[in-house]
Protein backbone atom coordinates (compact mmCIF):
# COMPACT_ATOMS: atom_id res chain seq x y z
CA UNK A 1 0.00 0.00 0.00
CA UNK A 2 1.35 3.41 -1.06
CA UNK A 3 2.52 5.58 1.57
CA UNK A 4 0.77 9.11 1.82
CA UNK A 5 2.62 11.89 2.39
CA UNK A 6 1.41 14.79 5.14
CA UNK A 7 0.93 17.50 2.84
CA UNK A 8 -0.51 20.08 5.77
CA UNK A 9 3.42 22.23 5.27
CA UNK A 10 4.54 24.41 8.25
CA UNK A 11 2.27 24.76 11.50
CA UNK A 12 1.54 27.46 13.76
CA UNK A 13 4.02 26.46 15.87
CA UNK A 14 6.53 26.06 13.70
CA UNK A 15 6.19 29.89 11.75
CA UNK A 16 6.22 31.11 15.43
CA UNK A 17 9.69 29.31 16.04
CA UNK A 18 11.06 30.59 12.88
CA UNK A 19 9.89 34.35 13.69
CA UNK A 20 11.67 34.35 16.97
CA UNK A 21 14.74 32.93 15.93
CA UNK A 22 14.92 35.99 12.98
CA UNK A 23 14.03 38.43 16.14
CA UNK A 24 16.34 37.27 17.98
CA UNK A 25 18.95 37.12 14.92
CA UNK A 26 18.23 40.91 14.24
CA UNK A 27 18.65 41.59 17.84
CA UNK A 28 21.85 39.99 18.19
CA UNK A 29 23.36 42.18 15.27
CA UNK A 30 22.10 45.55 16.55
CA UNK A 31 23.57 44.71 19.73
CA UNK A 32 27.49 44.12 18.72
CA UNK A 33 26.75 47.01 15.88
CA UNK A 34 25.77 49.28 18.97
CA UNK A 35 29.10 47.92 21.05
CA UNK A 36 31.17 48.49 17.99
CA UNK A 37 30.38 52.25 17.56
CA UNK A 38 30.03 52.78 21.27
CA UNK A 39 31.50 56.50 21.62
CA UNK A 40 32.42 57.02 18.26
CA UNK A 41 32.81 60.76 16.93
CA UNK A 42 31.51 60.90 13.73
CA UNK A 43 33.92 61.98 11.30
CA UNK A 44 34.02 66.26 10.36
CA UNK A 45 32.26 67.15 7.17
CA UNK A 46 34.80 69.92 6.37
CA UNK A 47 35.71 68.67 2.82
CA UNK A 48 38.89 67.57 3.97
CA UNK A 49 40.00 70.41 5.39
CA UNK A 50 41.48 71.19 8.71
CA UNK A 51 39.06 73.61 11.34
CA UNK A 52 39.95 77.12 10.84
CA UNK A 53 39.73 79.14 13.91
CA UNK A 54 38.51 82.65 13.07
CA UNK A 55 39.96 84.15 15.71
CA UNK A 56 43.64 82.98 15.45
CA UNK A 57 45.61 85.00 12.26
CA UNK A 58 48.27 83.27 11.10
CA UNK A 59 52.19 83.85 9.44
CA UNK A 60 53.31 80.46 7.69
CA UNK A 61 56.32 81.48 6.75
CA UNK A 62 57.11 82.51 10.02
CA UNK A 63 55.37 79.70 11.58
CA UNK A 64 54.05 81.94 14.00
CA UNK A 65 49.64 82.49 15.24
CA UNK A 66 48.10 85.15 17.07
CA UNK A 67 44.83 85.73 18.57
CA UNK A 68 42.77 88.51 16.67
CA UNK A 69 41.24 91.01 18.85
CA UNK A 70 37.54 91.99 17.85
CA UNK A 71 36.65 94.51 14.69
CA UNK A 72 40.34 94.11 13.19
CA UNK A 73 40.96 91.74 9.99
CA UNK A 74 45.13 91.77 9.90
CA UNK A 75 46.98 92.50 6.51
CA UNK A 76 50.76 92.09 6.31
CA UNK A 77 53.92 91.93 4.48
CA UNK A 78 57.32 90.45 4.95
CA UNK A 79 60.44 92.16 3.50
CA UNK A 80 64.39 91.43 4.30
CA UNK A 81 65.96 94.13 5.99
CA UNK A 82 69.52 95.19 7.20
CA UNK A 83 70.46 98.15 9.98
CA UNK A 84 73.85 98.70 11.33
CA UNK A 85 75.37 95.71 9.30
CA UNK A 86 72.64 93.20 11.14
CA UNK A 87 70.38 91.29 8.65
CA UNK A 88 66.47 90.49 9.92
CA UNK A 89 62.81 90.78 8.69
CA UNK A 90 60.38 93.23 8.78
CA UNK A 91 56.55 92.71 9.07
CA UNK A 92 54.49 95.77 8.12
CA UNK A 93 51.02 95.47 9.06
CA UNK A 94 47.50 97.26 8.41
CA UNK A 95 43.87 95.96 8.75
CA UNK A 96 41.26 95.75 6.12
CA UNK A 97 38.92 97.90 8.05
CA UNK A 98 41.46 100.75 7.87
CA UNK A 99 42.14 99.64 3.94
CA UNK A 100 38.25 99.77 3.44
CA UNK A 101 37.28 102.96 5.70
CA UNK A 102 40.41 105.06 3.56
CA UNK A 103 38.91 103.72 -0.16
CA UNK A 104 35.50 105.78 1.10
CA UNK A 105 37.17 109.04 1.75
CA UNK A 106 37.65 111.42 -0.75
CA UNK A 107 41.29 110.34 -1.83
CA UNK A 108 40.42 107.09 -3.03
CA UNK A 109 43.25 104.31 -1.29
CA UNK A 110 44.62 106.36 0.84
CA UNK A 111 45.35 103.80 3.25
CA UNK A 112 46.28 101.17 0.72
CA UNK A 113 47.82 98.05 1.52
CA UNK A 114 47.86 95.09 -0.63
CA UNK A 115 49.35 91.58 0.72
CA UNK A 116 49.49 90.13 -2.32
CA UNK A 117 51.93 92.60 -4.42
CA UNK A 118 55.57 93.54 -3.43
CA UNK A 119 56.05 96.46 -0.90
CA UNK A 120 56.09 99.39 -2.79
CA UNK A 121 55.03 103.11 -1.84
CA UNK A 122 51.57 102.51 -2.03
CA UNK A 123 51.04 100.96 1.01
CA UNK A 124 50.39 102.57 4.30
CA UNK A 125 51.07 100.33 7.52
CA UNK A 126 50.47 100.77 10.49
CA UNK A 127 52.35 98.74 12.67
CA UNK A 128 56.04 97.50 11.83
CA UNK A 129 57.41 94.18 13.51
CA UNK A 130 61.06 93.10 13.71
CA UNK A 131 62.22 89.86 14.08
CA UNK A 132 65.43 88.86 14.59
CA UNK A 133 67.24 85.18 14.38
CA UNK A 134 68.75 86.14 18.12
CA UNK A 135 69.23 88.37 21.14
CA UNK A 136 72.85 89.70 20.05
CA UNK A 137 71.29 90.86 16.98
CA UNK A 138 68.39 92.49 18.81
CA UNK A 139 70.93 93.95 20.90
CA UNK A 140 73.45 95.05 18.34
CA UNK A 141 70.28 96.92 16.51
CA UNK A 142 69.24 98.56 19.60
CA UNK A 143 72.81 99.68 20.40
CA UNK A 144 72.91 101.32 16.39
CA UNK A 145 69.53 103.05 17.07
CA UNK A 146 71.23 104.39 20.39
CA UNK A 147 68.76 102.29 22.64
CA UNK A 148 69.95 101.65 26.57
CA UNK A 149 67.94 98.03 26.45
CA UNK A 150 69.36 95.32 28.22
CA UNK A 151 69.28 91.70 27.53
CA UNK A 152 66.95 91.66 30.79
CA UNK A 153 64.60 93.56 29.12
CA UNK A 154 64.06 91.29 26.47
CA UNK A 155 60.97 89.96 27.33
CA UNK A 156 56.74 89.78 26.85
CA UNK A 157 55.85 92.83 28.68
CA UNK A 158 58.19 95.01 26.95
CA UNK A 159 57.00 93.39 23.53
CA UNK A 160 59.55 91.01 22.83
CA UNK A 161 58.01 87.89 22.15
CA UNK A 162 60.15 84.78 22.01
CA UNK A 163 58.72 81.72 19.59
CA UNK A 164 61.94 78.99 18.79
CA UNK A 165 64.53 80.84 17.82
CA UNK A 166 63.06 83.86 16.51
CA UNK A 167 62.67 87.12 18.73
CA UNK A 168 59.76 89.53 17.21
CA UNK A 169 59.59 92.99 18.66
CA UNK A 170 56.03 94.54 18.69
CA UNK A 171 55.41 97.89 19.35
CA UNK A 172 53.15 98.23 22.87
CA UNK A 173 49.96 99.45 22.24
CA UNK A 174 49.35 103.08 21.99
CA UNK A 175 52.89 103.36 20.04
CA UNK A 176 52.60 105.12 16.89
CA UNK A 177 56.10 104.07 15.30
CA UNK A 178 57.85 106.55 13.04
CA UNK A 179 56.48 106.58 9.40
CA UNK A 180 53.15 104.60 10.37
CA UNK A 181 49.81 105.11 9.73
CA UNK A 182 48.12 108.72 9.45
CA UNK A 183 46.36 108.10 5.85
CA UNK A 184 43.04 109.21 6.78
CA UNK A 185 41.46 111.83 8.91
CA UNK A 186 39.61 109.75 11.60
CA UNK A 187 42.94 109.67 14.21
CA UNK A 188 40.85 107.90 16.45
CA UNK A 189 39.62 105.52 14.15
CA UNK A 190 43.34 104.29 13.33
CA UNK A 191 45.12 104.54 16.59
CA UNK A 192 41.78 102.17 18.00
CA UNK A 193 42.63 99.68 14.71
CA UNK A 194 46.70 100.32 15.20
CA UNK A 195 46.20 99.28 19.37
CA UNK A 196 44.09 96.61 18.46
CA UNK A 197 46.69 94.86 16.14
CA UNK A 198 49.24 95.68 19.10
CA UNK A 199 47.61 94.03 21.23
CA UNK A 200 46.49 91.12 19.06
CA UNK A 201 50.69 90.59 17.88
CA UNK A 202 51.45 90.52 21.75
CA UNK A 203 49.61 87.01 21.64
CA UNK A 204 52.55 85.80 18.86
CA UNK A 205 52.82 81.84 19.68
CA UNK A 206 53.95 78.57 17.35
CA UNK A 207 51.54 77.97 14.96
CA UNK A 208 48.89 74.78 15.96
Amino acid sequence: MPTTRDQRGFGVVEVVIVLAVIALLAVGGWYVWQAQNKGETPPPTNNGSQTVNQNVSKMPELGVEFDKKSGITPLYKMTDYSFGGVNHKLIRLSTQQLVDKGATGGDQNVCGFDPSTPWGDADHPIVTVSVYSSQADLLAVEKNRNSNITAAEIKPENGYITVGSKIFAVPLPGTVQSGSGGCISDTAFENAQRSALQSSLLTLRASQ
